[in-house]
């Protein structure tokens, strides 16, 4: 459509003209080597062979038929290394891709050839993509057969058995991010990968709800350079768990155990610690975090004891800690003055006096839930948005008693 620029714009092959010879667009190529054309589907071709021969990255999704031919042709003398495919054009992709993400609309009897024709690839993400129910366990061995290189996977698959994530753990000893949505498999997988893939950095298993302490410890002890790690869901996980991750995993960075409901304060106390380079905590649903009582001394509270001991967290989640109290929000915040995100949705006696305090000595906030806390007013709404000026996203949904002033002092 005409164009916001001066005398309007004929097609986006006009505007993407502008924006390189005007040097917007080319530089950037130049400096980040990533571009998105997905929903493009007018790029044309003059502007998609300039694109495609500077950049890094593509997203074959929705580049329209016509132009196809001409990206094919220009992507197999590129330098395009990382590459987002919705129907993989295998003869046009360059031996040296390295990571590939496909997308939702693919289909495993698409991935798996052309996966076979890439052995090199050292990040495959098919998160998106819906497996067949008796297509895991195949694709799974497919990979771990085909890409001996492999340093990152993302895969979701409800049916694979420990068999063929212990296969991978074998064939792939290089890997170093697995994010692997499967609550078919037990302790066994976890134990096997622990021990053949010691580079283990990010690993996310929500959702694996078979897997018990046995096979986190065993994690933890076996890979000791953990960053992040995410157990949301995973509900036979408890604060033996935490314990080993915190004494063993000191460069932890994130953790999520959202919904880990054996999870007590003692796991808080012992990130807290030993985890000092923590960022960012998920402890939604985490119930028995948060103790009956409030100490009155902040250096007792275990969550004013995370804020205190670890200076670069700006991420913490609380929400439903229905045992949450003023006393505890305002001691954790009193330490934890780079918060740029907290989220206490359903913490039924959080009043004003803690969203106040929070506002007071967290001036970086950004992000702040406080859906369904029913007891926060006006008053406190207001002191957030004018202590505050960082904030782009308030929740107060079922906060019902704010009125039109709090919506006006947010505006």
């Amino acid at each position: 459509p005409p164009s916001p620029l001066q005398g309007g714009v004929s097609s986006s092959e006009t505007l993407l003209g502008h924006l390189l010879s005007f040097h917007l667009l080319g530089p950037f190529l130049l400096r980040e080597d990533v571009l998105s054309l997905r929903m493009c589907s007018r790029v044309l071709s003059r502007s998609v062979n300039d694109i495609i021969s500077s950049s890094w990255y593509f997203n074959w999704d929705r580049i329209s038929q016509e132009d196809r031919p001409l990206a094919r042709t220009t992507m197999k003398w590129s330098r395009i290394r990382n590459v987002n495919l919705t129907d993989p054009p295998i003869n046009c992709i360059p031996e040296g891709i390295t990571y590939v993400h496909f997308h939702r609309d693919c289909n495993v009897t698409q991935v798996m050839p052309f996966i076979q024709q890439f052995p090199s690839l050292r990040a495959i993400d098919v998160l998106d993509v819906d497996m067949e129910e008796d297509q895991d366990d195949n694709f799974l061995l497919h990979v771990a057969h085909t890409c001996p290189q492999l340093e990152i996977l993302k895969l979701s698959a409800s049916n694979l058995v420990d068999a063929s994530v212990i296969e991978l753990a074998s064939c792939c000893p290089q890997l170093h991010t697995l994010i692997l949505h499967a609550p078919s498999i037990t302790d066994d997988a976890i134990i096997q990968l622990s021990e053949r893939c010691t580079h283990l950095r990010d690993v996310d298993l929500s959702q694996c709800t078979n897997v018990t302490d046995s096979a986190i410890i065993q994690l933890a002890e076996h890979c000791t350079g953990l960053e992040h790690i995410n157990l949301s869901a995973c509900k036979l996980i408890s604060d033996a768990s935490i314990t080993h991750l915190a004494q063993h995993c000191p460069s932890l960075r994130t953790i999520n155990l959202a919904k880990c409901k054996k999870i007590s304060s003692k796991s808080v106390s012992q990130l807290a610690s030993h985890c000092t380079q923590l960022e960012s905590i998920n402890l939604r649903n985490c119930t028995q975090v948060v103790k009956n009582k409030p100490s009155s001394s902040s250096s007792d509270d275990p969550l004013a004891q995370l804020g205190a001991s670890c200076p670069r967290l700006h991420t913490v989640n609380l929400g439903g800690c229905t045992k949450l109290t003023d006393e505890t929000l305002a001691q954790m915040a009193a330490s934890c003055a780079r918060l740029s995100s907290i989220k206490v949705r359903h913490c039924d006696d959080i009043t004003d006096h803690a969203v106040m305090e929070l506002a007071q000595t967290c001036r970086q906030l950004e992000h702040v839930d406080l859906g369904w806390c029913y007891n926060v007013t006006d008053e406190a709404i207001t002191q957030l948005a004018r202590l505050c000026p960082r904030l782009r996203y308030v929740n107060i949904t079922g906060c019902s008693d704010l009125t039109d002033e709090a919506i006006k002092q947010l505006a």
